[in-house]
């Protein structure tokens, strides 16, 4: 095999490929596959979690496919001072690197025990969805994930496709004391119902690689072991999780007895301030709300730290009279901090054994739930006449 490519290029795609390598599991994961195309190669690499394609543009001299280190060939492609680099790789799989001023040796391995990449079957499912949607969908749900392996499902984020007969996908993410949930409209035809768990850490790097900017085609293996994303140049594929996923609607509330929005500007640097003194064991933020006055009172504490106690304007709907509610000031802030980009939020409370409900106002499809620590009542409200809507 012999090709040139521009230093560039081909340094952009093995940066990109090398997240995917591996040296803790097979010595064939530690190295980058390269085959050649037409006027292009393709750059490979995987650690049976995820793995990534990227096609750059090449001069191919002579055909072939080889398999090399992928930390040294990418320092070395790195620290090279011209911009025309060309690969040669001969039979026993030595590669040879050349620009202008360096020449480098490094020794491969045999490309045939490299794995070979998974191939859809679109009669499983096949979708079309904005690079920048699937991007921002994974990242509005990512951080609510759970990181205990005891409970393996949770550590994914489930995929939703055409449930109850709706053209929508939904990424959810939850551990055992908040949800995160965002949906979005599928363009055409409603799909067969699919739900798939993938883990949360690879669909966060898949988010990541992805290009702002296209359409990206998802499908999957045949059998449901891996999904695929396609775009234009770039391929990434996740092994999906065996573990069903918990009916996480079941744990949003259908009603609320008072809703309050606030402007976002103001709400997040409170909570902000409050999670400085929320150094207790539990990181407790209590929340006041104070519908007659129109009022919300956000404060926290701790013993040899000290207080904080901020008070801003809220506008109810449906009041209910006076009461406090706690929660983990954490998991407030990593819902603010994915909604930072509205100018309010809603904020749907009920009772002491029901969770409170975050929204960007205008933003029907996307929630976040988050369970209560304990709820202090100062005078009871009536029952819950109001449907919860955005």
């Amino acid at each position: 095999m012999k090709v040139c490519c521009k230093k560039a290029d081909i340094a952009s795609g093995l940066a990109m490929v090398g997240r995917a390598t591996s040296n803790r599991a097979l010595p064939i994961l530690s190295t980058i596959k390269i085959t050649t195309e037409q006027n292009r190669i393709l750059l490979e690499a995987t650690n049976l979690e995820l793995g990534v394609q990227c096609r750059v543009d090449a001069t191919v001299e002579q055909p072939g496919c080889c398999a090399l280190p992928a930390r040294l060939l990418t320092d070395f492609i790195a620290v090279l001072p011209h911009e025309t680099i060309t690969i040669e790789v001969s039979e026993t799989h030595a590669g040879t690197i050349t620009s202008e001023l360096s020449e480098a040796e490094i020794i491969g391995m045999d490309p045939n025990e490299f794995p070979r990449w998974p191939q859809a079957d679109e009669n499983e499912l096949s979708l079309h969805l904005a690079a920048q949607t699937i991007k921002e969908m994974v990242t509005d749900v990512a951080f609510s994930a759970s990181t205990d392996d005891d409970r393996p499902a949770f550590t994914g984020i489930c995929i939703q496709v055409g449930r109850n007969g709706e053209g929508k996908i939904t990424c959810a993410a939850a551990d055992a004391y908040r949800l995160a949930v965002r949906s979005e409209v599928l363009e055409g035809d409603v799909p067969e119902p699919v739900e798939l768990v993938v883990p949360a850490k690879t669909l966060k790097e898949i988010a990541t690689l992805l290009p702002t900017q296209g359409m990206v085609s998802l499908t999957v293996t045949a059998g449901k072991k891996q999904i695929l994303f396609q775009t234009d140049g770039v391929s990434l594929t996740s092994r999906l999780m065996d573990a069903a996923y918990p009916n996480f609607w079941q744990m949003v509330p259908d009603n609320y007895s008072t809703r309050s929005v606030v402007e976002t500007r103001l709400f997040a640097p409170v909570i902000k301030a409050a999670a400085l003194f929320a150094q207790d064991a539990s990181h407790t933020l209590t929340l006041k709300l104070r519908p007659a006055t129109g009022k919300i009172t956000v404060s926290a504490s701790a013993e040899g730290i000290g207080a904080n106690t901020s008070t801003l304007t809220a506008t109810y709907s449906d009041p209910v009279e006076d009461f406090t509610m706690l929660f983990n000031v954490r998991y407030i802030a990593d819902a603010l901090a994915a909604m930072s980009s509205v100018p309010e939020i809603a904020l749907e409370l009920h009772n002491a054994n029901r969770p409170g409900i975050l929204r960007p106002v205008g933003k029907k499809d996307v929630l976040y739930l988050v369970m209560p620590m304990q709820v202090k009542r100062e005078t009871k409200s009536r029952p819950a006449t109001t449907t919860a809507t955005s």
